[in-house]
C-alpha cells in the first residue's frame, strides 16, 4: 500500500489535533472542514480524507505502510483469502 503526501498530512493533522485518534463526537463531515480551515495542504478531497478516517478506525499504522511500495493482490490469493466466505453450492 503506497501512503502519498496527502494522507501523511491528514494523519499529522490526527496527531496534532486528537492524538492519533478519531474522535467519536464529530462526524467526518466536521472533522473534514476542521482540517480544511487548519491545514496548508489542497486538493485533499473528501474522499481521501474519508479514507485516511476508515483506516485509523481499523487500526491501521502508518509504521505498517512502507511509503512507495504497492500491494498487488492476484485474483488467486483474493480466493484464497475469501474462501471462508464462499457459499458453497
Amino acid at each position: 500500500m503506497q501512503i502519498g503526501k496527502k494522507e501523511l498530512d491528514v494523519r499529522a493533522f490526527f496527531t496534532e489535533a486528537y492524538e492519533g485518534q478519531v474522535p467519536h463526537d464529530r462526524s467526518v463531515q466536521q472533522l473534514y472542514t476542521q482540517y480544511m480551515t487548519t491545514s496548508t495542504e489542497t486538493g485533499v478531497s473528501y474522499g481521501l480524507f474519508n479514507g485516511v478516517v476508515k483506516k485509523l478506525k481499523d487500526g491501521t499504522e502508518p509504521n505498517s505502510l512502507v511509503p512507495g511500495s504497492t500491494v498487488i493482490y492476484s485474483v488467486y490469493d483474493n480466493l484464497n483469502r475469501d474462501r471462508g466466505k464462499l457459499w458453497s453450492l
